[in-house]
């Protein structure tokens, strides 16, 4: 995402959300997978892609509704 390689980027953070639950070093196993959801709307809004990076947030918003999720978005 740093480099500019937003397709990629947004590849892998699909990827950490699909095999989240596979994470060994990380205590906060849904909260991977809300933070590379979260991420991929970032990187719509690096884009400049405001359509998709709105899409992602209402997703992230369907999964998990509560206050920790609005502050991340």
């Amino acid at each position: 995402m740093e480099t500019g390689d937003y397709d990629t980027a947004i590849a892998s953070f699909n990827k950490a959300a699909e095999l989240y639950e596979n994470s060994v070093m990380y205590d906060d196993k849904l909260g991977l997978r809300n933070d590379a959801l979260v991420t991929i709307g970032e990187v719509h809004l690096l884009r400049h892609d405001f359509d998709s990076a709105k899409d992602q947030f209402e997703k992230c918003l369907s999964l998990k509704n509560d206050r920790d999720m609005i502050i991340a978005i």
